[in-house]
This record gives C-alpha cells, sequence and structure tokens, in this order.
C-alpha cells in the first residue's frame, strides 16, 4: 500500500470516517488533514481544472470542514466551508455546495446564529432536495426548526414534523438530532394534546433505540434511565388517553349539532366574503392596470468592473433580503445592509444600479411600495387605514417619504390611490 498513495489515502479516508462515526473526533480530524493535504498537492498539479478532477478535492475539504465542527474548531470549519463555496461555479460538484450549506447552518446554530442559520437553510434547500441528499434534509429541518422555535413556533414545528417524517420512512436520523424530538414532545405537552404527546415519546423511544443499537453518542447509564422515564410518561398518558375517552365521546356527540350549524354559518360568510373580496381586488387591479403606464420603468444595466462571482454573491444575498423582507427594517440603510451581506456600500450600490437599473434608494423604495400594494390588494379592511398606519406597515418612520416613493411608483399619491378605490366601490354598489 506505501507504494499506491491513492489506495493508501483511500484508506485513510475511511478509517477517518468509522473513527468519526464511533465519536472519535480529535483522531478522525488527524485523518482528513492528511486526505485534504494529499488532494490540495494533486488539485495544485492540475493543469486545468474541471468538474471531475474538483470532487475529490472538495470532498476532502467538505470532510474536513464537517470534522473541525465536531472538534469545535468553529473558525476553521467555516474557513474550509467558505472553500466549497468558491467553486460554487462548477457543474456536478452541488452535492457539496449542500454539504458544506448545512455544516455552516450548523456552525451558525451552535453559535447562536440562527437568523443566519434560516438564511442559509433557505437557499441550500433546492440543492439538497434535488440531490435526494435525504441525511442532509433531514438535519437542514432540525436545524430550521429548532432555529424558528423562538422565532415562529408553528414553522418550528413543521419542519421538526417534516424530520419524523423522513425518520420514518428511512428508519434513521442522525443521533444529534434528538433534540428535535424532546422539543416536539414538550410543545404538545404545553399545549395538553396527549395523542400528539405520546406519539412523539413513542417516537423517541424508538429513536433511542435505534442510536443504542449503534452504541453511539449514548453511554449505557443515561440511555437506560431516560428510557425508564419515556416509558414512565408513556404509560401514564396511554391511562390519560383511556379515561378522558368516554367524557370526549359525550361532548363529542354534543357537539356535533353546533358543529355542524357552524360550518353551515361559516360556509356563507366565507362564500359571501369571498365574492366581496373578488369585487375589491378587480377594482384594485383596474386601478393598478391605468397606474402602470405612468411608471418610467428602467431596465438598462449600467457597466460594473466587479467580478462575475461576486455579482453572483451579492445578487444571491439580495434575493433572500427580499425574501425575508429585509427591507421592511426601518433603519435599513446601504451601510448597514452592505455590512450584513459582508459586502461594503459602493459594490452594493453597484450590483444593484448593473442589476435593477436603480439607485439604491430607489431599490429600497419599489420593495416597500410594491409590499403596500400587495397588501392593500390582499386586505381591503387596509383602505380603512391611516396613510402614517401603512408607512409603518411598509418600513417607513412617516408618512411623507413613504407618499412620494408611492407617488413615483403608482402616479398617485396613496391617499388618492385609496380614494379611487373606495369611490369605484361606491359607484358600484350603488349600480
Amino acid at each position: 500500500m506505501a507504494n499506491n498513495p491513492e489506495l493508501e489515502n483511500i484508506s485513510t479516508t475511511n478509517l477517518g470516517l468509522l473513527k468519526e462515526r464511533t465519536g472519535k473526533y480529535k483522531e478522525a480530524l488527524a485523518d482528513f488533514v492528511k486526505n485534504y493535504n494529499y488532494e490540495l498537492e494533486k488539485f495544485n498539479s492540475l493543469d486545468k481544472v474541471d468538474s471531475v478532477s474538483l470532487k475529490p478535492f472538495l470532498s476532502a475539504i467538505t470532510l474536513l470542514a464537517n470534522s473541525y465542527r465536531l472538534n469545535k474548531q468553529y473558525d476553521s470549519a467555516q474557513y474550509f466551508n467558505r472553500k466549497v463555496f468558491k467553486y460554487q461555479r462548477y457543474e456536478g460538484v452541488e452535492r457539496y455546495i449542500g454539504n458544506a450549506g448545512v455544516n455552516s447552518a450548523e456552525v451558525n446554530f451552535i453559535l447562536g446564529n440562527y437568523n443566519r442559520v434560516i438564511d442559509s437553510l433557505n437557499h441550500v434547500f433546492p440543492i439538497l432536495i434535488k440531490q435526494n441528499n435525504i441525511p442532509n434534509i433531514a438535519v437542514a429541518y432540525y436545524l430550521r426548526g429548532m432555529a424558528n422555535s423562538d422565532i415562529n413556533s408553528e414553522l418550528a414545528i413543521e419542519d421538526l414534523i417534516r424530520m419524523d417524517s423522513i425518520f420514518n420512512i428511512n428508519n434513521d436520523l442522525q443521533p444529534s438530532l434528538r433534540p428535535g424530538y424532546l422539543h416536539l414532545v414538550n410543545f404538545y405537552k404545553k399545549k395538553g394534546d396527549l395523542e400528539k404527546q405520546l406519539y412523539f415519546i413513542e417516537q423517541l423511544v424508538k429513536f433511542d433505540s435505534i442510536v443504542h443499537d449503534y452504541k453511539m453518542y449514548v453511554s449505557e447509564g443515561i440511555y437506560q434511565n431516560e428510557r425508564k422515564n419515556l416509558l414512565n410518561d408513556q404509560k401514564n398518558l396511554k391511562s390519560e388517553i383511556d379515561k378522558s375517552f368516554i367524557n370526549n365521546k359525550i361532548i363529542l356527540f354534543s357537539s356535533i349539532s353546533i358543529v355542524l350549524l357552524l360550518v353551515i354559518e361559516i360556509s356563507r360568510r366565507r362564500k359571501q366574503n369571498r365574492k366581496t373580496l373578488e369585487k375589491y381586488q378587480l377594482r384594485f387591479d383596474d386601478l393598478i392596470i391605468n397606474t402602470n403606464s405612468k411608471q418610467n420603468i428602467n431596465n438598462a444595466t449600467s457597466e460594473i468592473v466587479l467580478s462575475e462571482s461576486l455579482i453572483e454573491e451579492i445578487v444571491f444575498k439580495l434575493e433572500s433580503f427580499q425574501l425575508n423582507k429585509g427591507f421592511l427594517i426601518k433603519d435599513i440603510s446601504a451601510n448597514k445592509l452592505a455590512k450584513e451581506l459582508g459586502t461594503n456600500p459602493n459594490y452594493l450600490g453597484q450590483v444593484i444600479k448593473h442589476q435593477f437599473g436603480k439607485s439604491f434608494r430607489q431599490y429600497l423604495n419599489d420593495l416597500r411600495i410594491n409590499y403596500a400594494l400587495q397588501e392593500i390588494r390582499r386586505n381591503p379592511k387596509m383602505v380603512n387605514y391611516s396613510i402614517q398606519a401603512i408607512a409603518n406597515e411598509s418600513g417607513y418612520n412617516n408618512a411623507e417619504p413613504f407618499s412620494k416613493a408611492f407617488k413615483a411608483k403608482t402616479g398617485y399619491y396613496p391617499s388618492e390611490f385609496i380614494s379611487n378605490i373606495k369611490n369605484e366601490e361606491s359607484a358600484n354598489s350603488g349600480s
């Protein structure tokens, strides 16, 4: 084997994976460093870089980045994750980009950077799904769910339930995802939902059994103690469910008639409200069509001297900024956004001008006004809000700059626009 460096490297890498699987992270790291140095030397000797020659190098980087994370060397982990992202323009390397994205999200989750976790995973999900990377999809659902737990509990639970669905299909999950089940159990315990609480306790018992069978991450004493507690909770919940079944049955039958009446009434009101909303939105759309002719649309792009990869990176982050409605932050500025995106205001302004044909201020105003228009169309009650209230909802501190931006975008001041909608509504209701 000493005469065959390639076979020796494969052996070293597989040995590192085995050590990592059994929790010997420090020893595994040494093997992955050797693998990386070997692939780096090969990579540097290439005359031309292509997707085929790049894959072994990217594989070595992702293994090393993951090992640094497991060894709690987070700066080094993120350094090598960023190294992978530099090659995302090459075809056929999506799997490594996805792995690096998930690993980066795991580091940010450990460090408490939850918004970065969510932002990173929102962009890496399409890659993971396209590659059918099931293990990392489960990890991504877990991370986004736990990161959202204090921000949006409903979204958090949805993602953790998706994680559980993967467990049901594959009968396997990474042991580090165990807190996701604890969160689900506690969530439904607080809600008083005994059946779902029981279900996720049973899933947790099943999860622990599989982890225990692999003899990873869980000591025998801790496993037996937690298993005993979980089984007691399981037994008590089943007893509570049985006791409440008879009472629930009585309540259920007595409630059926009330529910039926409510369903009929709700259906009638929904039908009526739907018709009203449709009429309102038709009036809104007619007015928007008339205003489109007044807008000065500028699709021209300016010349730019930045590299294509830097432009793509900034555009990628701007799409995330728009998706997460960052433009609604009232004190957002070119300086603050540039800092958040990891660039400078000059580059940011150049990319916005090149990509959208607008200055930063025009770009920000257009996003906010489009949002205001969407909300007014979606919710007819907004026509009764004050202009100041709509401005606040759209990211402005006061009504004056909002009104000017609205006028520039639609050709109407917001008061005129809303007045036109109300006038048409009055005319139609009177006819």
